[in-house]
Parts: C-alpha cells; structure tokens; sequence
C-alpha cells in the first residue's frame, strides 16, 4: 500500500510539473522565443473577414487577451530597436485552408523613401484555440 501510495504521489508531481514546464504565448513573447516569434509577415493565403459575425466573439476575446503594450514593446524588440507610435488594431483574416485567424496591428512611422511602419501579426488557430505563432515585420512604402 505504501508502494502505491509513493508511486501515485511520485506520477502526481512529475504532473504538476509537466504542467508547469508548459509554456504560454506570453511566456514566449516574454523570452523572446524566436521560432514562436517569427520576423516576416504571414505567408499563406487568407481573406478579410470584418463584417462577418461567426468569428466576433472570438476575435473580441483575442483582442483584450493581446492588446497590451507591454506584449507589443516585446515582439518589436526581439527584432528591432526602434521607436514606434502605439499599435492600431487594423484588421483580422482567415485563412480557411489551416484554420487559422490572423490577428492584424499596425503602427505608423514614417522613415521616408523606405517605411510605412510595423506590422504585428497574431495567429491563432480555430481548432487548437491558441496562438500559434506572431509575426512582425516593417513595412515598405508602396
């Protein structure tokens, strides 16, 4: 009985710690974690979707679940030192053919005859319910 208490006690720790270990997106973003992080922008295809209703509460929970500066200030640093004017929520897309929802932001600075700003890119897979991946990037002027 001892045995099985021990054993049971034993399998109940290493479980706490695995939960432990598992890493959340902001602990990421916090570590700089560049392979969570990715410089570049999202690179299959997707589609606008701002007047369709079936992803609203979704994208209205991921929006406060992100929208800190303190989250943005970490993603632009793992690449970039740079000053930048605060993120603008600008858009969300779908990308059906992964499930994934693409969470837009952008900041404007002008660095004339070269950039637009920067751009921040959440992407949080429908299925799995989390994000995924992050992406930012400056923008070229067109």
């Amino acid at each position: 009985m001892f045995l099985k208490l021990n054993i049971i006690k034993s399998n109940f720790m290493f479980f706490i710690f695995l939960i432990g270990c598992a890493a959340t997106w902001k602990d990421k973003v916090y570590n700089k974690d560049k392979e969570f992080i990715i410089k570049g922008m999202y690179p299959y295809h997707s589609i606008s979707i701002e007047k369709n209703k079936e992803y609203e509460k979704i994208i209205n929970i991921l929006r406060k679940e992100v929208e800190e500066p303190i989250i943005f200030d970490k993603i632009v640093k793992t690449y970039f030192d740079i000053d930048y004017p605060p993120f603008n929520y600008q858009m969300t897309m779908i990308d059906k053919e992964r499930n994934n929802l693409i969470v837009r932001y952008f900041s404007r600075f002008l660095r004339r005859k070269i950039y637009a700003g920067i751009m921040i890119q959440f992407v949080y897979n429908l299925k799995e319910k989390k994000i995924e991946k992050i992406y930012v990037d400056l923008v070229p002027l067109e």
